[in-house]
């Protein structure tokens, strides 16, 4: 299916939120009815697998055949023993996972393959292994991996829409004490500044009370951090307007470090800088009286497109296109050409509308020609034109404003080129 379905992984029950609509998730019922499934793993005598409640309420005159709080173990050389059969951590929490993944067949009657798992904020490279591995045994593709707290943020900006704060997200509960504190509340760039988590048990209370009030006194101090000069270089803004076919109404455009967030009426665009196509379309406009030229300005169309589709359209009625213009082409640029790179340097090949680039050639409509030929690159009359063995002509015959990226083709293929001479 399109939509990923969300898992928490970070306790000892687990749930299935399911996107219902643009925001709302509804939570559906397990095969037995609940809303939650216990993390537990219990064995009959036949070595079947009982997962959830039933093993839960076996646990206590079986418990050397059921398997608790196994979440603590992943990432560890922990193994369980039953019937002779040993099996480990990511093996147990894989039969969770089937179980929830049957369950969410049911209510969608649908295939399930991609899901978004959240864990405790605390789980290091060797735990998110170990998470991965569980969901590919268990037949399932994760999309991401995503902290409890920063997942809890991401819920509240998705039911509140905050247009622009800091948050203190606290996490006390099943062993662990996570906090983390995030700013730019716009979803799926939303930055996070600093998560900390650590596992504690009653006689660590003392020291959850003191983190937490640290915590509260740090998010004073960071945002008079954020809102000095300093930080704002991070976040620039710029209001404007949208044309809506029958009236113009108020718009803003913000770049933050990982993307920018166009907010227009009561919709919220958001892109990100490392999976966005930007469609650029720079039209130099002449002024003249009587014949003579008096000024030249320029009209700035970017088209922002996500990977889903989604497009935004942003005009120069926004304020400022001077500068957020070669911004957005920057930070792109920054986010994507060295994938670009790397991609060259495996022997892909990248492909920009109409023309294909590899580490040999550059080719378009059927002709090809070899970096070594290449003597020049430019943008002409709206074309990308070459110059090989002192002859211009046009590679393609589709204009720039059409190639997306096209500020990366550019650098790129400058790039081929010269390492090429």
């Amino acid at each position: 299916m399109d939509d990923a379905r969300g898992g928490d992984r970070s306790g000892d029950l687990e749930v299935r939120r399911l996107r219902a609509g643009e925001r709302a998730t509804r939570i559906p019922a397990n095969a037995q009815g609940a809303q939650y499934t216990p993390s537990v793993v219990g064995f009959n005598d036949d070595g079947s697998v009982i997962v959830g409640q039933k093993a839960a309420d076996r646990a206590i005159r079986h418990p050397e055949r059921t398997a608790t709080a196994v979440r603590r173990h992943l990432g560890t050389d922990w193994r369980f023993t039953n019937h002779g059969t040993t099996y480990t951590a990511p093996q147990i929490t894989a039969c969770v996972l089937r179980k929830l993944k049957r369950d969410a067949q049911a209510a969608l009657g649908a295939e399930v393959t991609d899901v978004v798992l959240s864990m405790p904020a605390h789980y290091g490279e060797a735990e998110r292994r170990a998470t991965l591995e569980a969901a590919e045994l268990a037949g399932l593709r994760v999309r991401r991996l995503v902290g409890e707290t920063n997942l809890a943020g991401f819920a509240y900006a998705m039911q509140t829409r905050p247009a622009d704060e800091t948050t203190l997200v606290l996490d006390l509960g099943a062993g662990t004490f996570s906090v983390s504190l995030l700013y730019g509340i716009p979803l799926a760039i939303l930055g996070v500044i600093v998560t900390a988590s650590f596992i504690t048990d009653g006689a660590g209370s003392a020291l959850a009370v003191a983190v937490l009030f640290l915590g509260v006194a740090g998010l004073v101090w960071l945002r008079k951090f954020i809102s000095s000069p300093r930080h704002t270089a991070a976040r620039v803004k710029y209001v404007g307007s949208q044309n809506t076919g029958s009236r113009f109404r108020d718009a803003q455009l913000s770049l933050y470090e990982p993307g920018t967030v166009v907010q227009s009426g009561d919709e919220t665009h958001v892109f990100r800088w490392d999976t966005v196509s930007v469609l650029q379309d720079l039209t130099r406009v002449s002024h003249k009286m009587y014949g003579t030229e008096t000024g030249v300005s320029w009209i700035h169309r970017y088209q922002l497109t996500d990977p889903s589709g989604t497009s935004y359209l942003v005009t120069g009625d926004f304020t400022g296109p001077e500068q957020w213009g070669p911004e957005i082409q920057r930070r792109v640029a920054a986010a994507q050409l060295p994938r670009a790179v790397a991609d060259i340097e495996a022997g892909k090949t990248l492909e920009f509308a109409s023309i294909a680039l590899s580490r040999s050639h550059i080719r378009a409509h059927g002709r090809s020609v070899s970096w070594s030929e290449v003597q020049e690159i430019r943008v002409d009359k709206g074309y990308i034109s070459i110059r090989v063995a002192g002859e211009w002509f046009s590679l393609a015959k589709t204009t720039t404003n059409a190639i997306p990226n096209v500020f990366i083709f550019l650098e790129l293929a400058e790039s081929l080129r010269t390492a090429a001479a």
